[in-house]
């Protein structure tokens, strides 16, 4: 695997849903021109959001709101 390797861009494509847990289906198509479908349930994606904030406080806003580039994670499940 390539260590140079980064998501250029994500797509919802659909939900699926399995007795009671609903899984987003993502599409990322990488740096390396491989296409990868992903499934997350919005737990996971609400998780990951909070590691990205804790990893990169500046780019989630910490120190100054204008510096901030990750999102804020807005929304309830469907």
């Amino acid at each position: 695997m390539n260590c140079c390797r980064y998501p250029v861009d994500v797509k919802a494509v659909g939900l699926m849903q399995c007795k009671k847990q609903k899984k987003y289906m993502m599409a990322v198509s990488w740096s390396d021109r491989n296409n990868v479908l992903i499934y997350r349930t919005f737990e996971e994606f609400k998780k990951f959001h909070k590691v990205l904030k804790r990893k990169f406080p500046i780019e989630g806003g910490l120190l100054k709101k204008s510096d901030r580039s990750i999102p804020k994670f807005k929304g309830k499940g469907i």
